[in-house]
């Protein structure tokens, strides 16, 4: 075999990888794996079940077997183990809810590149069916690493967070961030402010669940616009702080005032590295792809040393903190 064959090989696997996302897509936003997983049954059987067309639900199954998603007998069909990967909170789950934004930001792209136009945030919000699963998809993303890596590496949770505190989580999306934390530390009260009302809905009802509404509560509203409320032991920003970076000195100022004495921000962010060309022999090809959605939406990803500068200039302490690909900088206000 020559190097253009393999090559068209590996391209021919990647791009049914493609078309088997897509595939599993449907199955994730229809909960589709789940209620085959709940019930085996027949296309028609599953159909009577979720109220859905009986004829798109017989040819998503004759695909999704063929792709290796389902098993069994036509009348008792039920997920494969590799389309058991794909029921809610599976990682699967949250790699095809990726897969469809990324298909329809590359779609937009290939026209705004044309114009120039950065259409902002608005862009994830076109789709509705991929819109519903953005929340939850962070969420099942980013959970395992604040639970495990983002607090092992970075001591300011646990020595400002085991008596009462207050923590106010800007741009906190479902509020999962602060669900977390209320479970890990129970004196502590939290704050999330959000700008889609949605979020604040979910978010609302995702603490009610989980039994946190009397210690968490959310609020609509910009990181700017926040009204009087108590000084903060710690103000979160996950992933926020690069959508708000043209307004950098202004939110900076905002943390500093809205931090008590010896409060601390907590800022993650993807890590942008000085030479973009490091990323291929580093292996981390997807923040490039990250980064070109993000400039869609008006914003760039961040290096950890501009955002230690910004919070040095509004008088924080910074402290950068690498967690993987990602960075934490902690930036203290002083006692």
């Amino acid at each position: 075999m020559t190097e253009s064959d393999a090559l068209l090989a590996t391209l021919r696997q990647q791009a049914e990888g493609a078309t088997q996302l897509n595939l599993a897509f449907i199955g994730v936003a229809n909960g589709l794996f789940d209620a085959l997983a709940a019930e085996a049954g027949s296309p028609e059987g599953l159909a009577a079940r979720l109220g859905y067309d009986p004829a798109y639900l017989r040819r998503w199954c004759d695909a999704a077997y063929a792709f290796g998603l389902l098993d069994g007998e036509d009348d008792a069909l039920h997920p494969s183990p590799m389309g058991a990967l794909y029921r809610s909170g599976q990682p699967g789950w949250a790699m095809a809810a990726g897969g469809a934004l990324s298909a329809h930001m590359a779609e937009r792209v290939v026209g705004l590149m044309r114009t120039g136009e950065r259409p902002g945030e608005a862009l994830l919000e076109e789709k509705a069916s991929i819109a519903a699963l953005f929340g939850p998809m962070l969420e099942q993303g980013f959970t395992p690493m604040l639970g495990g890596p983002v607090l092992r590496s970075v001591p300011v949770f646990e020595e400002l967070l085991q008596n009462d505190a207050l923590v106010i989580d800007l741009g906190c999306g479902n509020g999962w961030y602060l669900r977390v934390l209320a479970q890990r530390f129970p004196a502590l009260r939290g704050l999330g402010i959000d700008g889609m009302a949605e979020n604040i809905d979910g978010a609302t009802a995702s603490a009610e669940a989980a039994g946190l509404s009397a210690r968490l509560r959310f609020l609509r509203g910009d990181v700017l616009s926040l009204g009087p409320t108590e000084p903060a032991t710690l103000i979160a920003m996950n992933r926020a702080l690069h959508h708000v970076w043209d307004r950098q000195s202004d939110v900076m100022a905002a943390i500093f005032d809205r931090l008590k004495p010896g409060g601390a921000a907590v800022i993650w962010e993807p890590a942008w590295p000085a030479d973009p060309r490091s990323l291929r022999p580093e292996g981390r090809p997807g923040i490039t792809w990250n980064n070109i959605l993000e400039h869609a939406q008006g914003n760039h990803l961040l290096r950890p040393d501009e955002i230690a500068a910004a919070a040095a200039a509004a008088g924080l302490v910074p402290t950068i903190h690498p967690v993987g690909f990602d960075v934490v900088v902690v930036a203290r206000r002083p006692a």
